[in-house]
C-alpha cells in the first residue's frame, strides 16, 4: 500500500510538470473617467454642458477608433416614461437639456473598448430644481399672522438651508397668505404635473393650495374647490383640517367631511360630502371630527373617521363609501365622547388608535382596533395625563406619544399601561407629529432617489417648541429620533411653530 501511494504521487507530479503554462491575464488599456461629479443641480429650463476628462492606464494616446462613447439616459426618479435606458449622445461630450419638469434624472457616461468589449462607466444624477424644490415646510405664527418658512434640502451638501417667508416670495400667487395659521399638509395631485405634489396651508382665512413647482398660491379650497351647493362659512375655516394622499384628499370643515378624488387624468374634482352608511333611500352627511386616520398604502385609501353626532367610527374607501366599524365601536355608546386623536399605524396589518375623552368625567381612554378586531379599550391613568396634549401615534410602530406639563414628552405603552418619559426640550411644546411620506407608498409613480433618507425621517418625531420670553423668534423646530434619542435636525430662532410637513420629491 505504501509503495502504491508513492508511485501515485510521483505520477501526479510528472503530469503537472508536463501541463500548460499557467494563465496570466493580459493588461488592458483601461479608460479612466474624470472631470464629472456625481450630482448636478440646475434650474428648470437650463442646460448642462459636460466635458469629461478621459485618460488611459497604459497607452495615453491609443487608437481613437478603438473606443466608443455613449451617454445613456437611465430614468427620471419616480416617473415611468417608457424611454428608460436610451442612448442620447455618442460623443465624448454632452449638452443635457432636460424637460422643465423638476426631478432627479439618472444618467451614465460609458467608454467602450471595441477590441476587448469592456467598458468603463460613470453614473451621475442631474437634479432639475429651484430653491424650494424639497425640504421641511414650517408653518409659523409671527405676530398673530401666518408665515411659511422652509428648510430647503441641499442634495449636494446633504444639509438644509433656511428660507424665510417663502409663502410670499412668488408674485404670480393668486392669493396672499393671510389669517392665523392652523395646519399644513402635502398631497399628490394632477393639477400641475401628473406625478408632482402640492402643499395645503390652512389658516383662519381659508385652505390655500400651493403649486408643485414654485410656492405660488393657486386656490382657496373653500372658495373655489367645493362642489356645487356645498359651502363652508368663513367662521368655520379655523376649525378645519386637511389630509392628502396620492390623488385622494379629505377636508373636514363645519362639522362635515368632504373628499376629492382625482382618479382620472381629467383634472381635479370638487370636494363632495362623505355620507354615513346608508340606510334606506336617505343620504345623511357624516358629522365628522377633524381627526382622520388614513391607510395611504391601501389601494383604495382605507380611512377611518369618527361621527361626532352619533359617536360612531366608520371606515371608508373611495369606491364603497362609509361602512360601520364594529371593531372600533365597543365603547359605551350611551356616553358623550370627544376625540382627541385618531391615527393609523402599519403594525398588525393596519392598526387604528384613538384617544377619546369622556365629556362628562373628563377621563381619557385609548381605543385601538383593526378593521376586523378590537385590540384595546382602556382608561389612561396617571398624573401626567391630566394636562396631556398633542397626542400622536408613530405610523410605523404604533407607539403613542404626548406632551405633559407643557415641556415634557412621554411615551405610553399600551401593553403595560405604563408611561415613559422620552425627552424635555425645556420650552413649551407647540406640536408633535410624525411625517408619513407619500413617496414611500408603492404606487405607479416609481421610487424616489431619497427612499432611504425618507424611511429614516418617517421614524422621527417632529417637535415644535416656543419660549415666549424670547419672542418674536423664540421658536424651534426639531426632528428627534426617539430610538437613538438624538436630534437629527434642529432649527432655532424662528417664530412660533404651529405645524410642519415635508415637501417630497
Amino acid at each position: 500500500m505504501r509503495c502504491f501511494v508513492v508511485f501515485a504521487v510521483v505520477a501526479l507530479c510528472w503530469q503537472c510538470s508536463e501541463g500548460p503554462e499557467p494563465f496570466l491575464p493580459k493588461p488592458v488599456n483601461e479608460a479612466v473617467i474624470g472631470g464629472l461629479d456625481s450630482i448636478y443641480i440646475i434650474p428648470p429650463g437650463a442646460s448642462l454642458d459636460l466635458r469629461p476628462e478621459i485618460s488611459f492606464t497604459l497607452d495615453p494616446s491609443p487608437d481613437s477608433s478603438r473606443y466608443r462613447y455613449e451617454w445613456i439616459y437611465v430614468a427620471k426618479e419616480g416617473f415611468n416614461t417608457g424611454d428608460e435606458y436610451t442612448v442620447i449622445e455618442e460623443s465624448p461630450a454632452l449638452t443635457f437639456s432636460p424637460s422643465v419638469v423638476m426631478g432627479a434624472y439618472r444618467l451614465v457616461f460609458r467608454v467602450y473598448d471595441e477590441e476587448t468589449e469592456l467598458f468603463t462607466e460613470w453614473p451621475f444624477k442631474v437634479f432639475v430644481a429651484n430653491e424650494v424644490y424639497e425640504g421641511w415646510m414650517l408653518l409659523l405664527e409671527a405676530d398673530g399672522r401666518t408665515q411659511l418658512d422652509m428648510l430647503s434640502y441641499q442634495h449636494d451638501s446633504k444639509d438644509y438651508r433656511l428660507l424665510t417667508d417663502v409663502g410670499s416670495r412668488y408674485p404670480n400667487s393668486k392669493y396672499t397668505l393671510t389669517g392665523v395659521p392652523k395646519y399644513i399638509d402635502f398631497y399628490g395631485s394632477f393639477t400641475d404635473n401628473m406625478l408632482d405634489g402640492g402643499v395645503v396651508v390652512g389658516t383662519s382665512d381659508g385652505a390655500f393650495t400651493f403649486s408643485s413647482t414654485e410656492l405660488a398660491i393657486q386656490s382657496n379650497i373653500f372658495l373655489e374647490n367645493m362642489g356645487a351647493g356645498h359651502t363652508v362659512p368663513p367662521e368655520a375655516y379655523a376649525e378645519a383640517n386637511f389630509k392628502g394622499t396620492w390623488y385622494v384628499s379629505f377636508i373636514a370643515a363645519n362639522n362635515q367631511l368632504y373628499s376629492q378624488n382625482e382618479s382620472s387624468y381629467s383634472g381635479p374634482k370638487p370636494f363632495l360630502p362623505v355620507y354615513r352608511p346608508q340606510e334606506g333611500e336617505e343620504r345623511i352627511p357624516l358629522v365628522a371630527s377633524p381627526h382622520m386616520a388614513i391607510d395611504k398604502n391601501a389601494f383604495f385609501y382605507v380611512s377611518v373617521f369618527f361621527d361626532e353626532e352619533i359617536d360612531e367610527f366608520v371606515w371608508y374607501t373611495v369606491n364603497d363609501g362609509c361602512r360601520r366599524l364594529a371593531a372600533g365601536n365597543t365603547f359605551e355608546r350611551n356616553k358623550r365622547w370627544k376625540l382627541e386623536m385618531l391615527d393609523y399605524a402599519t403594525i398588525n396589518g393596519g392598526t387604528y388608535t384613538a384617544i377619546m375623552r369622556d365629556e362628562e368625567t373628563g377621563e381619557l381612554y385609548v381605543n385601538q382596533f383593526t378593521l376586523r378586531e378590537k385590540l384595546v379599550f382602556q382608561k389612561l391613568d396617571g398624573a401626567m395625563v391630566s394636562d396631556a396634549e398633542h397626542w400622536v401615534t408613530d405610523p410605523n410602530t404604533g407607539r403613542i406619544y404626548f406632551c405633559s406639563n407643557q415641556t415634557a414628552i412621554f411615551e405610553y405603552h399600551i401593553s403595560s399601561g405604563q408611561f415613559k418619559r422620552v425627552v424635555d426640550f425645556g420650552a413649551a411644546v407647540t406640536f408633535l407629529k410624525f411625517n408619513s411620506f407619500l413617496y414611500l407608498v408603492p404606487v405607479s409613480t416609481g421610487t424616489t432617489v431619497s427612499h432611504s433618507r425618507y424611511t429614516h425621517l418617517q421614524t422621527c418625531l417632529l417637535v415644535g417648541t416656543y419660549a415666549p420670553t424670547q419672542q418674536p423668534i423664540g421658536g424651534s423646530f426639531i426632528v428627534y429620533d426617539p430610538v437613538t434619542k438624538k436630534e437629527i435636525l434642529r432649527q432655532d430662532a424662528i417664530p412660533k411653530p404651529i405645524d410642519a410637513v415635508y415637501r417630497e420629491r
